[in-house]
C-alpha cells in the first residue's frame, strides 16, 4: 500500500484549502497583518517634501547621485590634468598619473559612503516594518 504525498509534495491537491496550488497555501497578506496598500512608496514629491521624515527618499536616487559623484570627480581629474600640463609637461603627467590614483581613491570613500548611507536607510525601513508588524 502507497500511502499520499504529503500536502506540501503536491501542490496541485485542489482538495485540500491549505494549498490550493498557486503557490500561496491558502494564506493572504491581510492574515499576517500586512496591509498592500499602507506599504506603497509615496511619490515622489510627497516624499521629498515629507517633514516628519517618514519615508526616505536616499536610495531612489542612491544611482544618480553616485553617477554624478563619478562624473565630478573624473572631471575634476581631468581639469586639474590640463592645468597642469599648462604649466609643464613633467607635472602634467604627474598630475595624470598621480591624479589617476587619487581619483580612484576619491571614488572608492565615495561608493563606499553612498552604500552605508543606503543600509542605514535599509535597516531604518527594515526596523519600521517590523515594528508595524508587532503591533
Amino acid at each position: 500500500m502507497s500511502t499520499p504525498p504529503p500536502n506540501d509534495q503536491n501542490p496541485q491537491n485542489p482538495q485540500d484549502p491549505q494549498n490550493p496550488g498557486d503557490g500561496s497555501y491558502g494564506y493572504t497578506n491581510h492574515q499576517y497583518g500586512i496591509d498592500p496598500e499602507r506599504n506603497r512608496e509615496p511619490a515622489f514629491f510627497q516624499a521629498l517634501f515629507d517633514l516628519s521624515f517618514k519615508n526616505f527618499v536616499t536610495i531612489k536616487f542612491a544611482r544618480i547621485i553616485y553617477v554624478v559623484g563619478l562624473v565630478l570627480i573624473v572631471l575634476g581629474w581631468l581639469i586639474f590634468t590640463v592645468a597642469a600640463f599648462t604649466q609643464s609637461a613633467g607635472g602634467g603627467l604627474l598630475a595624470l598619473i598621480l591624479g589617476a590614483v587619487v581619483a580612484f581613491f576619491y571614488i572608492l570613500l565615495f561608493r563606499l559612503t553612498l552604500e552605508f548611507y543606503v543600509a542605514m536607510v535599509r535597516t531604518a525601513q527594515n526596523t519600521t516594518a517590523l515594528v508595524e508588524r508587532m503591533r
